[in-house]
């Protein structure tokens, strides 16, 4: 075998094996997912996709976390918050940056952009009437100890209506490196 088709196979090698590594996981909802009508916290694919809901993490690792969530309300004002529960699972840091925008059907509508740290519960948005609601967020975990995570959207008020995490929402773990910064190899070449 030629050095460069050696050097080549060797460095897909570790492209695969980094893929497979990184522990990519991203769950989209093929289907609306049913989000309860009360106040409160709640998982972020509703009560009928359980399965969808949670994300296992490796320890002493470092992830690129992203989510667009389409969210379906009734008209009573509320505030919209995001919350990663955790169990097992230690972050020891989390800064992401969550962009919502809310209008009725098919209309522009208002953006507010949050900067968040942590992972407990945290409002992204002012109070709101509007039945649709768009979350995007993106950001970089940090993980101590391995466990899981299950992100969640939170209510202050009961908002009525139908309310629903709508069809090709999408959250996304993807392991990136270690904790301590050490990234993943993808290729070589760039020293």
């Amino acid at each position: 075998m030629a050095v460069g088709a050696y050097w080549l196979a060797k460095q897909l090698d570790e492209r695969q094996d980094a893929l497979e590594d990184s522990a990519f996981q991203i769950s989209v909802l093929q289907g609306d997912g049913a989000l309860s009508a009360a106040s409160g916290v709640q998982t972020w694919a509703g009560t009928d996709k359980t399965a969808q809901d949670v994300f296992t993490v490796i320890g002493n690792s470092t992830y690129r976390v992203r989510g667009q969530w389409i969210v379906n309300t009734g008209t009573t004002s509320h505030t919209t918050a995001l919350a990663f529960a955790l169990a097992t699972a230690t972050v020891t840091n989390f800064e992401y940056l969550a962009t919502l925008w809310s209008a009725a059907a098919n209309t522009i509508g208002t953006t507010q952009v949050t900067h968040v740290t942590g992972v407990a519960s945290k409002v992204i948005s002012a109070a709101s009437t509007a039945v649709y609601t768009i979350i995007d967020f993106e950001g970089i975990m940090v993980i101590g100890t391995a466990g899981t995570v299950t992100p969640q959207i939170n209510f202050s008020a009961n908002p009525t209506g139908t309310n629903l995490m709508k069809r090709g929402s999408w959250t996304s773990f993807e392991r990136i490196g270690s904790d301590t910064g050490t990234v993943l190899p993808v290729t070589g070449g760039w020293a």
